[in-house]
């Protein structure tokens, strides 16, 4: 199975795993080292929908025509979730942002199951819909291929005590 988070906003270099050992990130330090960790990987775009059109589909925005978070993709491109689709995985995306739903973006379209995103879901209701649903499939024979999508570090950025403090030098 293969299971792919993305973070918006979050830098690699504010990861242990990428070498800052200030910021403590444990637990995905730990999914690092047990996964694989890209050294050179960019986005495509600063804005989250081209940048995940492009993830998604290897292409450049130029190619998708993707410029911003309320245009949607071309449902004829090459996408990732259909290439496992068609390979016996069984798909689903979690999306934390509206404009990443099916509706509007197009992006989470090729996936067999997508929960889609009201506003905003932190990554403890995230995790826990997605555990969810991993022991409610009725197949548990095929592999999976899971989008996770998390926002909790976008602005407005307020995260609860003790973090809010942790790392504060004022």
């Amino acid at each position: 199975s293969v299971f792919l988070v993305t973070i918006d906003t979050l830098r690699a270099d504010r990861l242990g795993v990428y070498g800052n050992e200030r910021i403590k990130t444990p637990n995905l330090d730990r999914i690092a080292h047990e996964g694989s960790v890209f050294l050179k990987a960019f986005a495509q775009s600063s804005t989250t929908t081209p940048s995940h059109a492009s993830l998604f589909s290897g292409l450049y925005s130029r190619d998708h025509q993707a410029y911003s978070n309320f245009e949607s993709i071309d449902q004829s491109l090459p996408n990732l979730a259909s290439d496992f689709a068609v390979s016996g995985y069984e798909t689903m995306a979690l999306v934390n942002v509206r404009h990443l739903n099916p509706g509007i973006s197009g992006i989470a379209s090729h996936f067999e199951t997508v929960i889609e995103s009201d506003g905003y879901r932190n990554v403890a209701d995230s995790v826990e819909t997605l555990l969810g649903w991993l022991d409610s499939r009725p197949s548990k024979s095929r592999p999976v291929f899971v989008w996770l999508h998390l926002v909790d570090v976008h602005t407005p950025y307020s995260p609860p005590p003790p973090f809010d403090r942790l790392y504060y030098d004022g």
